[in-house]
């Protein structure tokens, strides 16, 4: 039976919820309205257990009693009920955050291809020659690009590892959809000279040089973050935020770094979700320890380098900068190197530029438990492969963190069953904007949780929730998904 708008808070139900999580009431109260629920998870504690029995009330006086209090608005919005608080968000009173949303844009849009080949590029930077303003293409190459007013006399770069970057006045770009081609670009320099450098000592160097290379003072960084779970061949979680970070500066630890929610929104297929028994440790505090300039320790300390062999295998051209190329794999038999890959190196600077490795096959099933916070009882969990990348952008004449992208695979199974279920995880968070003017830390209030920020929000997928904020366009896949997700929750 289908309710109007103003009658659907009126009508009313029976529910029994025992000791169960604010976020599964509300699950259940999505199943059987057929309303999903939208809500700020810094306003509702998801997973305070509660207890409360209703008979033949209206929903309005449900969701009341549920929340506990008294200073929200319920406003429907198709077919999604969103729970706001009255009250702004930010005051004038709280910490300095960037003024987005107010000003004048222009849409640029396209997808970057390899001149030769006609291939995507993936994870290509695209940004405003000599600024912090940026976003970055996905999986396909494709990229959304929103530029502020003020920028439309300067330039735009488009730029990839081992391309030659693509520098385009901004007035001179079509607002349609374009085809951006990059051509490889490479070195002609002799193998010789390359063995003249030998990897720990460039590593080393370049660990000693990052309080020259990057950023001795505290920085807002305006991120966008995304992650998706999917089961099998299926979507079943796609979540989003625009995220304030405060930037400790890189001569501390990652823990002094702050992240604060700005905007957010979840997908979710609530039909999927039975069999996903497992709760991964969170991305975002994945995702700032990735970071691996601000916690060498992780990756290229001088403590791990007894446990890796390391070989100085290419010079490429990164942003028109010549760069090193070192791989690294795990020495036989050494139980505290778990991961094999690349690092890249800045040759004039000796900045770090990105990384890009994984977990090492044999590594497996030592690195499961430290993937996962918890797991429900008589499940078994077997990590089958993780793989990470990390870049950095130069902006006058100073490093800074630009893409993160992590992806985790799972094989999960029930002890009494014969066959189980693959997840796979991706995670992304991508740097829009800096701001070091008159930075100040957030207020412990506002500081978010960042190993839970994202389970406990609803929401259905809407191309203009954005605004003219930077974001990552989601893959084709990806994006038919969040569609036919959309499709089966209405139904």
């Amino acid at each position: 039976m289908a309710f109007s708008q103003e009658e659907i808070l009126s009508e009313r139900y029976s529910f029994n919820f025992e000791n169960i999580s604010f976020y599964e009431a509300f699950v259940e109260l999505s199943q059987k309205t057929g309303y999903h629920f939208s809500y700020d998870a810094n306003y509702i504690d998801s997973e305070k257990a509660i207890s409360f029995s209703f008979r033949d009330k209206k929903l309005s006086e449900i969701i009341s009693t549920l929340i506990g209090k008294n200073d929200f608005d319920l406003k429907i919005v198709g077919n999604q009920i969103i729970i706001s608080r009255q009250i702004a968000e930010y005051s004038s009173q709280d910490s300095i955050v960037p003024e987005i949303d107010i000003y004048p844009f222009v849409n640029i849009r396209g997808e970057i291809r390899d001149v030769k080949t006609n291939k995507e590029v993936p994870f290509a930077t695209v940004s405003i020659t000599g600024e912090s303003i940026g976003t970055i293409s996905n999986e396909d190459g494709r990229f959304l690009f929103k530029i502020p007013k003020e920028y439309e006399n300067k330039t735009i770069s488009i730029a990839s590892m081992g391309y030659e970057s693509l520098k385009l006045p901004v007035s001179n770009l079509d607002t349609t959809f374009q085809i951006y081609m990059l051509k490889q670009d490479y070195i002609p320099i002799q193998e010789v000279i390359i063995r003249k450098k030998e990897p720990i000592s460039l590593l080393r160097s370049a660990v000693e040089k990052i309080p020259d290379n990057f950023s001795t003072k505290p920085a807002l960084y305006t991120t966008f973050y995304r992650e998706t779970i999917k089961r099998n061949r299926e979507y079943i979680t796609h979540s989003e935020a625009i995220l304030f970070i405060y930037k400790a500066p890189y001569t501390n630890d990652y823990s002094n770094d702050l992240v604060k929610v700005f905007k957010s929104r979840k997908t979710l297929n609530v039909s999927r979700l039975d069999t996903f028994m497992l709760k991964l440790k969170g991305g975002i505090e994945t995702s700032l320890i990735l970071d691996i300039a601000k916690n060498p320790s992780n990756l290229i300390s001088e403590e791990n380098f007894q446990f890796y062999k390391y070989n100085l295998s290419d010079i490429i051209l990164f942003d028109e900068h010549p760069t090193y190329v070192i791989e690294f794999e795990p020495k036989v038999d050494e139980d505290f190197s778990l991961f094999k890959g690349k690092i890249f190196i800045d040759v004039e600077t000796l900045g770090i530029r990105g990384a890009d490795f994984s977990l090492s096959q044999n590594k497996l099933n030592k690195a499961t438990n430290t993937m996962i916070v918890k797991r429900s009882k008589g499940v078994k969990v077997k990590a089958l492969g993780a793989n990470y990348l990390v870049k950095y952008r130069e902006v006058n004449g100073k490093f800074s963190l630009s893409h993160i992208r992590f992806e985790t695979q799972f094989r999960v199974r029930k002890r009494d069953k014969l066959f189980g279920n693959d997840f796979s995880t991706i995670t992304e968070l991508a740097v829009n904007n800096i701001d070091t003017a008159d930075v100040k830390r957030f207020k412990y209030k506002e500081v978010a949780n960042i190993g839970e920020i994202f389970q406990d929000q609803i929401h259905t997928y809407d191309l203009e929730f954005w605004g003219h904020l930077n974001y990552l366009l989601p893959d084709e896949p990806l994006e038919d998904a969040l569609k036919q997700i959309d499709t089966i929750l209405e139904k």
